[in-house]
């Protein structure tokens, strides 16, 4: 939030509404990432339920929100960039990868 807060304000880039925000950009996005939350909740049936030990649900969910910000983040900077909203995606994604690291270097 406070890093969202100050990049708006040094880029001067105006808060867009929740729900604009989140509008998908392209048909692409769209099949992209339904894809992708498809694969989500198989992946969540597999590594949850089937297979335990090889894969920590913390670690599978961190990975899956890594690249669904990382192709959402694409699929902004390609077909809406003038919005520059796919900046504040691409922090976002760092969080998660920075939680990531955090929790890798817990578990080891």
């Amino acid at each position: 939030m406070v890093i969202d807060k100050k990049l708006r304000k040094k880029l001067d880039i105006q808060k867009s509404k929740f729900f604009d925000r989140y509008k998908r950009k392209h048909p692409i996005q769209t099949w992209g990432e339904s894809l992708l939350m498809i694969l989500m909740v198989a992946g969540t049936g597999y590594f949850g339920f089937m297979k335990e030990g090889s894969l920590d649900s913390e670690v599978y969910f961190l990975l899956f929100f890594i690249v669904f910000g990382s192709f959402r983040a694409a699929m902004e900077w390609m077909f809406a960039r003038e919005k520059k909203e796919h900046i504040f995606t691409v922090t976002s994604v760092i969080s998660c990868f920075a939680v990531l690291v955090f929790v890798l270097s817990i578990k080891m």
